[in-house]
C-alpha cells in the first residue's frame, strides 16, 4: 500500500472571494476536502483520510499500482481527447450531484435563484 500525503492549500474561489483567512482554515482544510470526497465518492477507500501538523492540512489516500489513469500515449487525435475530456466531465457531474444529494437532498440548487441565467454567466465568467 503506498499513503499519499497532500497538503490542503485554499482554493482558488476561496482566495477571489477573500474567504477562510481565519488562521485556523488551514488546519481545517483537508478535513473538509475529505468530507466532500467521501460524500462524491459511492463508496470510499478505508485510506483515505486527513492529518494535521501545526498550521498546515494534509489529505491522506491510498495510490494504487493499478489505478485507472489516463494513457495519454493512446490518444492519436483530438476527437480521442474530446472523448475522455467529456467522459471525464461526465464522472465528475454526477459526483457533485450525489455530494449535494447527501448535503441537501435531491433539489435543483438553481431552484432558489432570482436570477440563475446571471449566476451561471457569473459561473463562467469566474471560471
Amino acid at each position: 500500500v503506498i499513503i499519499e500525503f497532500k497538503e490542503s492549500r485554499p482554493s482558488a474561489y476561496d482566495l477571489y472571494r477573500q474567504r477562510n483567512h481565519e488562521p485556523e482554515a488551514p488546519a481545517r482544510r483537508a478535513e473538509e476536502v475529505v468530507t466532500r470526497q467521501r460524500q462524491m465518492q459511492g463508496a470510499s477507500s478505508p485510506y483515505l483520510g486527513y492529518a494535521v501538523d501545526g498550521g498546515q492540512s494534509f489529505q491522506v489516500r491510498e495510490i494504487g499500482p493499478h489505478d485507472f489513469r489516463v494513457n495519454l500515449a493512446g490518444l492519436k487525435n483530438v476527437r480521442m481527447m474530446e472523448k475522455v475530456a467529456g467522459m471525464q466531465a461526465n464522472l465528475l457531474a454526477r459526483a457533485h450531484a450525489r455530494s449535494v444529494a447527501h448535503a441537501v437532498g435531491l433539489v435543483n440548487p438553481l431552484a432558489h435563484i432570482r436570477e440563475p441565467e446571471s449566476f451561471c454567466q457569473r459561473v463562467l465568467t469566474f471560471a
